[in-house]
């Protein structure tokens, strides 16, 4: 959050100058008054520098109000960038090399990655990557742009952030409770074959051929006895890996805290210091209860993908290709849930920001007359609020519908292909439903 806003290679242009897009990495702020800091940080990494916030912040001269973009502009010389202050208006940002830092909402910085004919491409310290139409860009940016280019004496280097590395770390002494998790989960894995593989038998040997059932009846209580137990140990693995990683982050969090500069405390609140502290646990259960829940869960699917392909290649690659439509149709209506979702709660900051403005001045707006008129605008912005939670909802409710609509279609096409080949000989009967039962888990 700046206080006042003052004075990597270029961006290639595309053949359309209207049309440009690049990629920024993401540094998010610690606190509201960093954003100016943790652009900087995005554009240095953009050409290759890697600085950690901690000093962006120093060399910004970051204070309770923030930093303004004259601040920006030193500490972008320092590190060897040739940089530039300008008063431009939105569409006049076309015609600039990117990556641009742009002040915004007279309060803020973001980092323009791009634009084309619809939208407007920013990374905002704040949230992350967002993206905006010309209106909803027009009404934030506060026509001053910072542009840089690299100078002669910019030298690239730091250490990127890598999320692999910092895994490390917190797993340091903890690999054989790890070996664990990931060797129970495996067994799992395997011992999920176990059902549709019976089945298949079953329909082929007992009901089809009046074969024996007694071994397969053994078979399955001994894979359900073993799943259970395997169930039970990746359980205690994981709450024993959970623990130590809390102790673990725990340590050295409040290790480094202790030993950082007083000035450090000074621009930070206790309150936000206290919940990133205690955030360690959150770390460590979604570490042990997501994260590498997710990694099992990808294996096991590998797995069930083998085997299918064992039963049929034509059934398998039907299954692969809905999987990929499923994959892709999320992740276009997660796109579209956080554009809606960042629309949203801007509409209901505008409602507060109304009604509060509304409480305060109810004796003004009385005495002059012009309550009426202000409560129309309440309402209207009430209605636009409104309209914006009904589409996000709307939006979440297709995406909550869409694996029961993907799982309809795969059932329709296991069984019409499938059947068709059991009918035609090439697939016994129980091959089919054993094949069912692993696309369905």
């Amino acid at each position: 959050m700046p206080s006042r806003a003052s004075g990597g290679a270029s961006a290639k242009a595309a053949s359309d100058p209207s049309k440009q897009r690049i990629s920024t990495p993401i540094l998010l702020q610690m606190h509201a008054t960093e954003c100016g800091a943790a652009c900087l940080g995005s554009v240095l990494g953009y050409f290759g520098r890697w600085v950690p916030l901690t000093e962006l912040r120093e060399k910004c001269e970051v204070s309770r109000d923030g930093s303004s973009a004259a601040s920006i502009l030193r500490a972008s010389r320092h590190y060897g960038l040739e940089c530039r202050g300008l008063s431009v208006r939105a569409h006049q940002l076309k015609m600039l090399p990117l990556p641009l830092i742009l002040f915004w909402q007279f309060s803020h910085f973001v980092v323009l990655e791009g634009f084309d004919d619809r939208y407007f491409y920013l990374n905002d310290p704040a949230t992350g990557r967002r993206r905006l139409s010309i209106e909803e860009f027009n009404q934030g940016y506060s026509s001053i742009a910072l542009k840089f280019k690299r100078g002669d004496d910019f030298e690239p280097g730091g250490d990127r952030p890598s999320l692999f590395r910092q895994l490390g770390t917190l797993l340091a002494g903890s690999w054989s409770v790890l070996t664990g998790v990931i060797a129970s989960g495996l067994m799992l894995t395997l011992l999920a074959l176990v059902v549709p593989v019976s089945l298949g038998v079953f329909v082929d040997d007992v009901l089809l051929s009046q074969g024996p059932w007694g071994g397969l009846v053994t078979a399955l209580l001994g894979g359900g006895g073993l799943v259970y137990v395997l169930s039970l140990l990746k359980h205690r693995f994981l709450k024993r890996l959970a623990v130590r990683v809390s102790v673990i982050g725990y340590n050295r969090g409040l290790s480094k805290m202790l030993r950082l500069p007083v000035e450090f405390f000074e621009h930070r609140l206790v309150g936000d210091l206290t919940d990133r502290v205690s955030s360690i646990d959150r770390i460590a259960k979604n570490l042990t209860e997501q994260f590498l829940v997710l990694l099992i869960d990808m294996a096991m699917s590998a797995v069930l993908l083998v085997a299918m392909l064992a039963y049929d290649v034509l059934l398998a690659l039907v299954v692969l290709l809905l999987a990929l439509l499923h994959g892709t149709l999320a992740h276009f209506l997660n796109g579209f849930r956080e554009v809606r979702s960042q629309a949203m709660r801007r509409e209901q900051g505008l409602l507060i920001g109304f009604g509060m403005q509304m409480l305060s001045h109810a004796d003004n707006l009385r005495m002059t007359g012009s309550d009426d008129r202000f409560f129309s605008r309440w309402s209207g912005q009430q209605a636009r609020e409104l309209r914006a939670r009904q589409i996000y909802s709307e939006l979440g409710s297709v995406n909550t519908a869409l694996p029961g609509l993907i799982a309809l279609f795969r059932s329709a096409a296991i069984l019409g292909i499938g059947g068709s080949l059991v009918m035609a000989g090439d697939m016994s009967l129980g091959t089919l439903v054993g094949f069912y039962i692993l696309a369905e888990m």
